[in-house]
């Protein structure tokens, strides 16, 4: 297969959940992982008793098994890989959470309504959301697209729980709804077609 050897590249840490708070795993210099960092990440962040290593081995295996290809982690995986890699994570170890992708057909009519919806079902330690967006500069053509976990929302901040360096406060005055055109106050383009909210929901007795 071509990836077996990518697994190495997953930083495993030594956490005791009931000491030291969770922390996101990093992709380290690999920046196109960050949409595999991102399901992990989030399904860490809700699920922390769940080992990282078991929830990164059912990653890479699914997507082995289903792509047999090396494209994902040298170039990012688009939404739809994203979708069906998070899925499957949750069957495989039986999840009590549920998907919510309120613009998977259709973009946010405006940045209001995107930020008010995330606002309302966006909240620490029950749902959280993974989201990706566009970053760059106005009058460069030069621009990077990036994959994160939003663990909270505040009327002036989006906080991330990310895999690489990016700002973990995200100002929302900088933010700006794709396809929008970058500008100096407000580089990041969210996309809202790339949202994934998962909530945590009560398992029914049997």
């Amino acid at each position: 297969m071509y990836f077996r050897l990518y697994k190495l590249l997953f930083k495993q840490e030594s956490i005791s959940m009931a000491k030291k708070p969770v922390k996101p795993a990093k992709q380290g210099d690999f920046s196109s992982q960050c949409g595999f960092y991102a399901i992990g990440n989030i399904v860490s962040l809700l699920f922390p008793k769940i080992k990282r290593t078991q929830i990164f081995d059912s990653i890479w295996d699914f997507y082995d098994e289903t792509y047999d290809d090396a494209n994902g982690l040298l170039y990012g995986i688009v939404r739809d890989r994203v979708n069906k890699i998070l899925c499957h994570v949750i069957d495989e170890f039986d999840l009590p959470c549920s998907v919510y992708r309120p613009w998977w057909s259709k973009i946010a009519p405006n940045r209001d309504e995107f930020l008010n919806r995330i606002r309302d079902v966006v909240n620490p330690g029950d749902s959280a959301m993974i989201l990706g967006y566009d970053y760059g500069i106005e009058g460069n053509t030069d621009f990077y697209s990036h994959w994160t976990v939003i663990r909270k929302t505040t009327g002036k901040s989006l906080l991330n729980f990310d895999s690489d360096d990016e700002n973990s406060r995200i100002s929302l005055q900088r933010c700006d709804l794709w396809s929008k055109e970058f500008s100096k106050e407000r580089p990041y383009r969210l996309s809202s077609t790339d949202t994934f909210i998962i909530s945590k929901t009560k398992k029914e007795k049997t």
